[in-house]
């Protein structure tokens, strides 16, 4: 997608909101500052898609939970994004609650990664792992591959950063053997590369 692409699509949402606007469509207008938003987002205007990701949790307020969690988990994306991770973790805290209260296990799942990245960029490492291990057991419980594949590949890059290198390799390797499966090329070679650093460090360390 081209600049022009990219002005067209924040155009039309610019319209739409103006649309719901008019009819007092306050739903509507807090889904359209989401999509107005995340074409910020996409642009790498960060501050743009926090100011607007805001308006919108905003708009949604008391009117669409599902919605409400969505506009929580960008802020919480955008807020990492620029490094601020305490505002990050309290956005993740509150998608985790919110997704709790609708019952919705895919998004307890997600919601309980996100923060256990928060925490992991705040050197929380164990309380980070145990956010990690809720998430891929629920994950697992879920059959969603791909997602345990990116829960494997944290929890693994956590025990390799605090020298469990043992424990984080075979996650690593499993996590390898996942996307193998199912046909997540990024994934794979993310995983390989995480496993050939880890071994070149263990290499290292045995020649010393």
């Amino acid at each position: 997608m081209d600049v022009g692409d990219f002005a067209g699509a924040l155009q039309s949402a610019q319209s739409a909101r103006t649309l719901y606007e008019t009819l007092g469509d306050k739903r509507g207008i807090g889904l359209s500052l989401t999509n107005i938003g995340s074409v910020y987002l996409v642009l790498a205007d960060y501050p743009n898609a926090l100011k607007f990701y805001r308006e919108s949790l905003v708009a949604l307020q008391n009117i669409d939970k599902d919605a409400m969690l969505n506009a929580l988990g960008n802020i919480g994306i955008v807020c990492g994004i620029m490094r601020d991770y305490e505002s990050a973790l309290e956005r993740f805290r509150r998608c985790l609650s919110l997704a709790q209260e609708l019952g919705d296990k895919k998004r307890i799942a997600t919601s309980l990664h996100n923060v256990g990245e928060a925490l992991l960029r705040q050197s929380n490492v164990q309380d980070a792992l145990r956010h990690f291990e809720e998430a891929l057991k629920l994950r697992n419980e879920l059959n969603e591959k791909g997602e345990v594949a990116e829960t494997l590949l944290a929890i693994g890059e956590t025990y390799l950063q605090i020298r469990r290198e043992d424990e984080g390799v075979a996650l690593l390797k499993e996590r390898l053997a996942i996307a193998v499966e199912i046909g997540a090329r990024d994934l794979e070679s993310l995983a390989c590369l995480r496993i050939g650093e880890s071994l070149a460090i263990r290499k290292r360390k045995a020649q010393a």
